[in-house]
């Protein structure tokens, strides 16, 4: 886990309970920032395997 990723998800977290009560929210906004965010996840991953990403 990056630092960046260790302050993010309590203010993932935070949003999705503010508009867990908003049905258009929990069933269409929220699905697609989670698989938004597990898509950013896996290219960085594959990058870091193909070894690009690294300085």
């Amino acid at each position: 886990m990056k630092w960046w990723a260790i302050g993010i998800l309590p203010l993932v977290l935070g949003v999705l309970w503010l508009f867990d009560g908003n049905p258009f929210v929990s069933q269409i906004i929220t699905p697609l920032i989670l698989m938004g965010l597990v898509l950013i996840w896996f290219v960085k991953l594959i990058a870091q395997r193909m070894g690009v990403g690294r300085q």
